[in-house]
């Protein structure tokens, strides 16, 4: 699969919002936000419709660090490792 990070592809957590902003200025073809705890259990998922920013909801995550995968088709775009807190 394929691993690396896109260009262009930031990612910024707005904790008072309780947050997870990804900025996608390249407009990537991103379908499928997943989050998994450390054990590498699935504990969120949300389509993503826009070519641009979107917006990821952590309120109701327990505070703990968390593996972001980005995918398309089920091919990995983005894998970034993201503490909530």
């Amino acid at each position: 699969s394929n691993s690396k990070t896109l260009k262009n592809l930031d990612f910024f957590q707005n904790n008072p919002a309780q947050q997870l902003e990804v900025v996608n200025k390249e407009g990537y073809d991103i379908r499928t936000a997943n989050i998994f705890d450390m054990s590498g259990k699935l504990v969120y998922t949300q389509k993503l419709q826009s070519h641009s920013n979107e917006q990821i909801d952590l309120s109701n995550m327990p505070n703990g660090n968390y593996i972001m995968v980005l995918s398309h088709d089920h091919q990995m775009i983005s894998k970034t490792k993201i503490i909530k807190n």
